[in-house]
């Protein structure tokens, strides 16, 4: 909309049919208050980076990167039609006087581009602006399915849990994996000689944000992976060692990366389709699908998961 020129009191009207259209579909209470104004901050941030680097007028700026492109390919310079608008190519009126300055003009484009496919809807509970909306998602997700675990053990009858271990496991988690723990506050030893412990030791730690938001930040908490099972007289707990958590963190951080990278690529490529870059779009798409293959590989090589959920944008 910003590129066919609509007026900016437009182009909100739709954002917030957008936010509300897919807010209310959201099962997850703090996902619901959070969203709107993750997405609205988002937006704000966008249009921003937009007008500042090409001006008030969107459709001034389609045309202009439009005759860039021409003028940087040889290409004659015409008239296209963009979603029903038309929009002339007219280089001399739109200031961009010869192939030089537009190579110049398509590297600014580009480096908007790379800037705003980097950008990632933001907390609004996190006050240092680090942690993403997405991070924030999978957090509220897997918390609520760990009430619901240790909810349904309790109705079971289960009065004995075991955590799982695995080697990839946070700081955060690493000494409390692999242990025995009461759901029923008690602290003992069992047949088979394993200590056990409240539940709510490991839980139940309490951390605190610069926005003054508070969280349970112990085991099960931030993005915590772990599961709980119901204890059995001699069941086999398995152990990791600090150096297997170590080598197979370094693993995690690089499947985040490069699932950052391909959702890059992914922005750049729908950033270039709506401002008719076909070069660059396909450039983008290919180095993207590149990324994905890379990313498959590499996570299967290390006997990892792989989330194509995660690389969507």
């Amino acid at each position: 909309m910003y590129l066919q020129g609509k007026p900016q009191i437009d182009i909100e009207r739709e954002v917030r049919k957008v936010i509300k259209r897919y807010g209310v579909q959201l099962s997850n209470k703090q996902l619901r208050e959070l969203m709107p104004k993750s997405m609205w901050t988002l937006y704000r941030a966008t249009m921003l980076a937009l007008v500042n680097s090409f001006g008030v007028d969107g459709r001034k700026a389609y045309e202009r990167i439009q005759t860039a492109q021409a003028l940087v390919q040889g290409k004659r310079i015409a008239t296209v039609i963009q979603d029903g608008v038309e929009m002339p190519l007219l280089g001399q009126r739109q200031g961009i006087p010869n192939g030089i300055y537009a190579k110049e003009y398509m590297q600014k484009v580009n480096d908007v581009y790379v800037s705003l496919a980097k950008e990632d809807a933001t907390d609004p509970d996190d006050f240092s602006g680090r942690n993403s909306m997405r991070n924030r998602a999978e957090m509220e997700v897997r918390n609520d399915y760990h009430q619901s675990e240790i909810q349904g053990l309790k109705d079971k009858g289960a009065r004995l849990v075991v955590c799982s271990a695995h080697a990839d496991c946070s700081d955060r988690c690493f000494k409390w994996q692999g242990r025995v723990y009461s759901l029923d506050g008690t602290s003992g030893k069992t047949p088979d000689g394993q200590e056990y412990i409240p539940l709510e030791t490991a839980t139940d730690i309490y951390y605190t944000t610069k926005a003054g938001k508070t969280y349970k930040n112990g085991l099960l908490g931030f993005n915590c992976r772990h599961r709980l099972y119901e204890y059995v007289p001699g069941m086999g707990i398995p152990k990791v060692s600090k150096a297997e958590q170590r080598k197979e963190n370094k693993i995690n951080t690089k499947q985040r990366e490069m699932e950052r990278n391909i959702r890059e690529w992914r922005m750049r490529e729908d950033l270039n389709r709506a401002a008719g870059n076909k070069t660059a779009q396909a450039e983008a798409q290919r180095k993207a699908a590149d990324a994905y293959a890379r990313y498959k590989k590499f996570s299967l090589e290390n006997g990892r998961a792989y989330y194509p959920d995660r690389v969507k944008i």
